[in-house]
């Protein structure tokens, strides 16, 4: 079974503390991680293999404070504890490495010494070099390694918290080591900081940070850290305990002036340089991003030209189809207008072959004589003066057919009436008068009018 962290707390219970009685493996994932999701069936198996090694997942997104604490930079990565400290690491998906480091931190640990057979009785010797072998003078704490070096502390205990584990009745669980053992914090090294003015929780945040290491790995940690919001913050739950009383070091109030100016000076660089290095870098996205806007806008004025000339010649296209549409209106007014001006073709008559049996002279010869050439000037309802060709004996109603025929808009029915002297032809004299009878010979003009 793998367990599930949710707090920072809950990591230095179940992994730091509890890496004193078995081996832990962590595993550092996050949900979004391919490689991470690739191995999650593998370490469940290893989990099921090694079943005295305690096996533990940290989602990298949810716990963030333990991920920056532990120094994970890459998914997934596997931290092995023992003993309250960090044994092995690997980094990436490497599954056979992982199993090959399991398999070597959890192989029992041999004791030292011959031991006892079982029936027999442990001397009082025995039981004193015991002793002496695995306890500490109870006055003497014992500077404890941190657990991880990037700030999750664990302290081992003295004597006494060793013999109060000891003396336990069997069924009791262990105390918590975070609960018995304090955290010492050199007194020298707390002194010098508060000398040079920083407040006592902020330098005791640093020497517990640093392991106690020196003065100047405290001071910077403290520089490195200024802009933190817990950073005169202490957790509450360490047991702190100022120890190493000595005196100060021997350093006069110049050099600690100095000391102090130089680390300020240090740490003002590197906040410089980290300011110059930001600066520089929003100035390339500027640029990066004013080029982009650049091209976009470049982009866009490129497809609004192009669909401006594509208006432009779609325009064109439909100026010229409209001008082909009216030159073919005007040529088929003109075609209609000649037509118009030329009249009805002129009625000829048939010649007749002569009758072998009578002397009758040739009646082309007369009807040729009788037959003429007439125009008339039409004037119609809407003051249109029309001309047209017709002959002598071109009746009055093939004149009426004529007009209907050219200008269906008349209707069916239209009347003739000559001008001068004024006269309306009737229905009937519309069939039986020819042009020369209506004295429309050799030329003419009626009105053409609406019944």
């Amino acid at each position: 079974m793998v367990l599930q962290i949710y707090s920072a707390t809950e990591f230095r219970r179940v992994v730091i503390d509890g890496s004193r009685e078995q081996l832990v493996v962590v595993d550092f994932y996050a949900d979004w991680c391919g490689p991470c999701r690739m191995v999650a069936p593998f370490i469940d198996s290893l989990a099921t293999k090694f079943h005295q090694v305690l096996f533990v997942k940290v989602n990298v997104d949810e716990v963030q404070d333990v991920a920056q604490l532990c120094r994970v930079h890459a998914m997934p990565t596997f931290q092995l504890f023992l003993n309250g400290n960090k044994v092995d690491e690997i980094v990436g998906a490497d599954v056979a490495a992982l199993e090959r480091s399991v398999a070597a931190q959890a192989q029992p640990v041999a004791f030292a010494g011959p031991g006892h057979t079982l029936g027999t009785r442990a001397t009082s010797e025995d039981t004193k070099a015991a002793t002496t072998t695995n306890s500490t003078p109870s006055g003497t704490p014992i500077a404890r390694p941190n657990a991880v070096a990037d700030g999750l502390q664990t302290t081992t205990g003295s004597a006494g918290s060793a013999g109060a584990r000891a003396s336990q009745g069997e069924g009791q669980l262990p105390v918590s080591a975070s609960e018995t053992m304090p955290t010492f914090v050199s007194e020298k090294i707390l002194e010098e900081l508060q000398a040079m003015g920083f407040p006592r929780t902020r330098a005791l945040n640093a020497c517990i940070a640093t392991d106690n290491e020196s003065l100047e790995k405290a001071m910077e940690w403290i520089f490195a850290h200024d802009e933190d919001p817990n950073i005169d913050k202490l957790d509450p739950a360490l047991d702190v305990r100022v120890t190493g009383a000595e005196d100060l070091l021997s350093k006069s109030k110049e050099e600690k002036q100095l000391m102090l100016k130089r680390l300020q000076e240090e740490a003002r660089k590197r906040r410089e340089a980290e300011e110059k290095k930001l600066a520089i870098e929003q100035e390339k996205n500027r640029i990066r991003s004013g080029k982009e806007i650049a091209e976009a806008k470049r982009k866009a004025e490129e497809e609004r030209r192009k669909r401006d000339i594509r208006e432009r010649l779609r325009e064109q296209r439909e100026q010229q189809m409209e001008r082909e549409r009216l030159r073919r209106l005007l040529e088929d007014d003109r075609q209609r207008r000649l037509e118009l001006q030329r009249g009805p073709t002129p009625v000829r008559l048939v010649e007749q072959p002569p009758d072998p049996n009578t002397n009758q002279p040739k009646a082309v010869e007369k009807s040729e004589l009788e037959t003429r050439p007439t125009r008339l000037q039409l004037r119609l309802p809407d003051g249109t003066n029309v001309e047209a060709d017709f002959t002598n004996e071109t009746r009055l109603r093939d004149v009426a057919n004529y007009v209907l025929n050219n200008y269906p808009s008349l209707g069916e029915r239209i009347s003739l009436m000559r001008t001068y002297p004024r006269r309306k032809f009737l229905e009937h004299e519309l069939d039986q008068m020819t042009l020369q009878d209506a004295e429309l010979y050799p030329r003419g003009a009626l009105f053409v009018l609406r019944p």
